[in-house]
């Protein structure tokens, strides 16, 4: 068998026995038989079944990848999407940006983990502009408060000097002090007195805080004796409250037997030097005095002791309520054997 030249055919002969008679066992004769097979019907066929066959397939590849992109962008590139978009509001300053994806895959946690985190910078940048908000009023509120301060510290008549509390150099002074004295605030500043004022101030100290400081250290040899006055109302000055000085005074004070010593919620009696005396300040300074100073003298014994270490402040006592104050050191010397 073979193909022709144009490989339409398939083109084939075989030799066959023929018989003359049938009664012969054997056939005498011979023969051919030409065969002849048109193969462009087959390969049409075949064509047409490969042809069907690959559009077949091809088309529930087609399908198919249709269908994983449509999942894969409903269910990851849209989601994703989402949760891109919900950074970069976040990023601009949109606090109120969540993704709000649902679900338990990785991209619904994530979306979970970032909607907390959104929540917590958005909790954060409001507690941020609160406390920034606060600090601008502070910060407003002590501008106002120094600016009230130097008026008041620069209109001041007394010379005011302000040191350093460790090393005692001056740090700033007032116009009166700079009148009093002669100099500039920068000459003052540049006086360098630092370590010499410190030595000073070290051993500076107001009468009662002196003798607590030789009582403590077995120096004070004081024979006190008990006073007729059982009980002392005690009024401190402005200097003594501002400094701390209140428990010395009342320490020295029981050094006298048997005194019972009371301290007048008070503040500034009022008199502040010569402010009280001045007739533009007299109901002013009588208010202060009223507030609670004079009503606790009004109301005390008669018999107790009525202590006041200022002398504007004795005045003031004496004044308006007709009672008479002492000193300190008046107290200790009458009970002096």
């Amino acid at each position: 068998m073979t193909i022709n030249a144009s490989g339409d055919e398939l083109l084939g002969y075989a030799g066959i026995l023929m018989g003359k008679e049938r009664e012969e066992l054997r056939p005498s004769r011979t023969g051919n038989v030409f065969l002849a097979y048109d193969l462009k019907q087959y390969k049409a066929e075949a064509r047409a079944h490969v042809l069907q066959q690959s559009l077949y397939w091809a088309g529930w590849v087609t399908a198919l990848a249709l269908g994983m992109w449509l999942v894969f962008h409903f269910l990851l590139t849209r989601r994703t999407a989402r949760l891109v978009h919900a950074a970069e509001e976040l990023a601009a300053g949109n606090l109120a940006a969540r993704s709000g994806l649902k679900g338990t895959d990785e991209l619904g946690r994530l979306s979970r983990a970032f909607d907390a985190m959104a929540l917590k910078v958005a909790d954060t940048q409001t507690r941020l502009r609160k406390d920034l908000a606060d600090r601008m009023r502070s910060a407003e509120a002590l501008r106002v408060s120094e600016a009230s301060y130097r008026a008041i510290f620069d209109a001041s008549e007394d010379a005011i000097f302000v040191h350093d509390i460790e090393t005692g150099a001056i740090v700033d002074v007032n116009h009166k002090a700079c009148v009093s004295f002669g100099y500039s605030r920068d000459e003052f500043l540049a006086m360098g007195l630092g370590e010499e004022a410190k030595a000073v101030c070290d051993n500076a100290f107001l009468f009662e805080e002196f003798l607590v400081r030789e009582k403590k250290a077995g120096r004070l040899k004081l024979e006190l004796k008990p006073l007729p006055q059982k009980t002392a109302l005690l009024h401190g000055h402005c200097h003594q409250k501002a400094f701390g000085a209140m428990s010395a005074v009342q320490e020295a004070l029981s050094l006298v037997p048997d005194l019972a010593v009371s301290v007048i919620e008070s503040s500034c009696c009022g008199m502040a030097g010569s402010f009280g005396y001045e007739a533009e300040h007299y109901q002013t300074s009588i208010a202060m005095a009223e507030l609670s100073l004079l009503p606790a003298v009004r109301k005390a014994d008669p018999d107790a002791l009525i202590v006041a270490d200022g002398t504007s402040c004795r005045h003031q006592i004496a004044d308006g309520s007709n009672r008479q104050a002492v000193h300190v050191a008046e107290v200790l010397a009458a009970a002096l054997s």
